[in-house]
């Protein structure tokens, strides 16, 4: 039994938490939706199928990040299409304008490796020239547009995939996760990291201000600003 003290003290803190998620409920679901630790654990039967198809739609609206595909080859060129295992996807720096007109977006990655055996003609023409001796085993798949489909399609696909993947345990990080399998979900991933790189409270930040304001102090209010950044970084780095 409660004594009036805990009871009112459960009522403030009830009464503050009302008026700051009153109207971030879907919101709340669709983080925890994302999460590959729980998924749609927290909502009913009813609610999932709504929850889905709002990530789906908000998903869609994130643009397609460009990829390029490099793969090793087996000493066999007869048979190195059916040993060649799940080819990764390596996101290379788009800064510079060159980079985006030698790449184009690839929609699923995951029928890259039917595309293998007629790009294969690349390895002679890379095994020749000076720089055969370096990379005359590597092979460059020429990027292709896989059969287009709108983003909408695109990421309820993904959706039903991450649907399949079992619950990972509640030890490991889900952004690192969302970072091993970017590849598998191009638009999902994004969304993913939008959403749950969000802090759960703001007591972090408001650390670095209380750390700011004793450090500029009135006896020390000529540091420069650089120097001030340096201190507060080193105080909140420095073990």
């Amino acid at each position: 039994m409660d004594s009036d003290v805990i009871k009112q003290m459960k009522k403030a803190m009830a009464s503050d938490l009302e008026s700051r998620y009153s109207n971030k409920q879907e919101f709340l679901q669709e983080c925890t939706a994302l999460d590959p630790r729980f998924k749609v654990s927290c909502v009913n039967a009813e609610q999932q199928h709504e929850v889905y198809h709002r990530l789906a739609v908000e998903a869609a609206n994130m643009k397609p990040r460009l990829v390029s595909v490099k793969v090793e080859p087996t000493t066999s060129t007869t048979t190195v299409a059916d040993d060649l295992p799940a080819l990764p996807v390596m996101l290379p720096d788009m800064e510079s304008a060159d980079a985006q007109s030698d790449v184009k977006p690839v929609d699923d990655v995951i029928t890259t490796s039917t595309r293998i055996t007629s790009d294969l003609t690349t390895q002679s023409s890379c095994a020749s020239g000076g720089l055969a001796s370096i990379l005359g085993d590597v092979v460059f798949i020429k990027e292709e547009m896989l059969p287009k489909k709108s983003n909408l399609e695109q990421a309820i696909f993904e959706i039903d995939v991450f649907k399949g993947h079992a619950l990972i345990p509640m030890s490991e990080d889900p952004l690192v996760w969302w970072k091993e399998h970017h590849w598998q979900f191009p638009l999902l991933s994004q969304l993913a990291r939008k959403r749950l790189c969000i802090p759960a409270t703001s007591v972090p930040s408001e650390r670095v201000f209380r750390t700011a304001g004793n450090i500029v102090t009135a006896q020390r209010a000529a540091l420069n600003p650089e120097v001030v950044d340096m201190l507060i970084f080193l105080k909140k780095n420095m073990a």
